[in-house]
């Protein structure tokens, strides 16, 4: 996995835009700019240790997304079967009331497309190959570079917004 495994977001991001280099979630491209009466990309980050929580909202306060925190599966279930679910939810691999598995099974039954990326604290293949044939966008490390995040969060986005414009299932 090479450190960390955002290989499919930087595929899904070259082949999107032919580039070696996205500098960050482009919300003015076409598909992403329309994503509701906010204009931003929803993402929901689903983390039971308060510091997690903190690091990740600094990260993504440095693209222009709204951003939803959630300590466990019942929290994230409101945000995800809300009226407008996330785009993208980023969900530790174990909370308090259950684990990645569930957070997936949310976003599976969402009433639009949501993109799940299973973070975990150690690279792992094989949780890796279960969290994508279960239907998680990716799985992310905390070895990720930092310029390479926005590589994620832009194919992850880019890829549920489209989803959802053609009217796909929410399942990945």
């Amino acid at each position: 996995m090479q450190g960390s495994s955002i290989h499919r977001a930087e595929a899904a991001s070259r082949a999107a835009t032919g580039s070696q280099n996205v500098p960050g979630l482009d919300l003015r491209s076409k598909e992403v700019s329309e994503v509701g009466e906010t204009g931003k990309v929803r993402v929901l980050f689903v983390h039971h240790e308060a510091s997690h929580l903190r690091t990740f909202q600094e990260i993504v306060a440095r693209q222009a997304v709204g951003l939803r925190l959630a300590r466990d599966i019942s929290e994230a279930s409101q945000a995800i079967e809300g009226a407008q679910p996330p785009h993208v939810v980023f969900t530790d691999t174990k909370l308090p009331d259950g684990d990645w598995q569930d957070v997936l099974a949310l976003a599976l039954k969402a009433s639009e497309a949501v993109n799940v990326v299973v973070v975990s604290a150690v690279g792992n293949i094989s949780l890796y190959f279960e969290a994508v044939e279960r239907g998680a966008f990716d799985l992310l490390t905390p070895n990720i570079a930092p310029r390479d995040f926005p590589l994620l969060l832009q194919a992850a986005a880019q890829d549920a917004v489209a989803r959802r414009a053609a009217g796909a299932s929410p399942s990945h």
